[in-house]
């Protein structure tokens, strides 16, 4: 159990990571407006939140 715990707790912060830094990446590299680099960040978090409260509900 603590195995998967800690698993978890290693892609959970991954994900977080990843969807503060996407819109700054998309801001720097690709010179996309704010509003722009934000709404692709937003197209990536929303459907992965989604899928996690699913999850949650599945699992009871």
């Amino acid at each position: 159990m603590w195995r998967y715990c800690h698993y978890y707790s290693i892609i959970f912060d991954g994900y977080v990571v990843l969807s503060l830094w996407l819109a700054k990446y998309c801001l720097s590299d690709y010179g996309l407006s704010i509003q722009t680099a934000d709404l692709i960040a937003s197209v990536f978090i929303l459907p992965s939140d989604v899928i996690r409260a699913l999850g949650g509900c599945l699992s009871y």
